[in-house]
């Protein structure tokens, strides 16, 4: 994998944001055009003697929405992920103060922490040697920063102290954007995954309602008089 710029880190991760935005829609869409198309009320059409059909075409609805709901939550759960800082790529530190609920956002940084070490030099290696050690150097400017008041360093030292600054702060923004965008990523390739069993569960799902539902024993029924569940109910 090479390894872009920053800004291209950014712009990669909203683009896999949009994307996801997008396929809630989708399936949202998807999920009203089922209703819509699975013409439900053909199930009040079916016999008493016929719940088995009833029973498949109920399950297939389920399944069908289930898939869609899938999705949807995927997608969501991509979209509310929390942002990834620089302290919790020391993974030590991170293990520490994890919550017990969070295994899978530790097995993704701990991932992501060594994606970061192997692609060091290209994101920090001209200021620091480890995440760790590009943290420190953060928080040792940060410190100077706030002893100073806010205010630019001595005219001396002026033009080396703001580089040194701007050098740690552009390695920590490089940090931060690899690293959301790889925990995006992988996100999204598990969405992917996702949306196949999804699309798989929708097509199982509406072949079962279409079979039970529209089936041949119900359509002899039909003929031979038996009462449907619906009749049944409208008149008692």
């Amino acid at each position: 994998m090479s390894v872009p710029g920053s800004r291209s880190y950014a712009d990669a991760t909203e683009k896999l944001r949009s994307a996801a935005k997008w396929l809630i829609a989708a399936a949202a869409g998807v999920g009203g055009v089922l209703v819509a198309g699975l013409q439900l009320g053909s199930l009040g059409e079916l016999a008493l003697e016929q719940w088995p059909q009833l029973v498949v075409a109920t399950a297939g609805i389920v399944l069908s929405l289930s898939g869609v709901g899938m999705v949807i939550h995927r997608a969501a759960a991509l979209l509310t992920e929390d942002w990834i800082t620089l302290s919790e790529l020391s993974v030590e530190d991170f293990s520490r103060r994890l919550n017990p609920g969070r295994k899978r956002r530790k097995r993704d940084v701990d991932v992501i922490y060594e994606n970061i070490e192997a692609y060091g030099e290209e994101l920090y290696g001209r200021v620091a040697t480890s995440p760790e050690d590009l943290y420190r150097l953060l928080r040792e400017t940060n410190r100077e920063v706030r002893a100073r008041g806010g205010k630019t360093p001595p005219a001396v030292a002026d033009d080396a102290v703001r580089a040194r600054d701007q050098e740690v702060k552009d390695a920590v923004s490089a940090v931060i954007e690899f690293a959301n965008y790889r925990r995006t990523r992988a996100d999204f390739e598990r969405l992917q995954r996702v949306l196949a069993i999804a699309a798989a569960a929708v097509l199982v799902g509406g072949m079962m309602f279409a079979i039970a539902a529209h089936s041949p024993e119900k359509e002899t029924n039909e003929k031979s008089g038996t009462i449907s569940t619906a009749t049944l109910i409208r008149r008692y």
